[in-house]
């Protein structure tokens, strides 16, 4: 089960490898939209 809501809080790599559509960030990117998490940079 997942409680909302949540928080993510991306460091300056995760935020480029989500802007550049990395393998690595698909299964947070997944789960921020599923949970309708806040993503945070920092």
């Amino acid at each position: 089960m997942i409680v909302r809501p949540h928080s993510v809080l991306l460091d300056a790599e995760a935020l480029s490898a989500l802007a550049r559509e990395a393998r690595s960030m698909q299964a947070w990117a997944t789960f921020a939209k599923r949970s309708d998490s806040i993503l945070y940079a920092s």
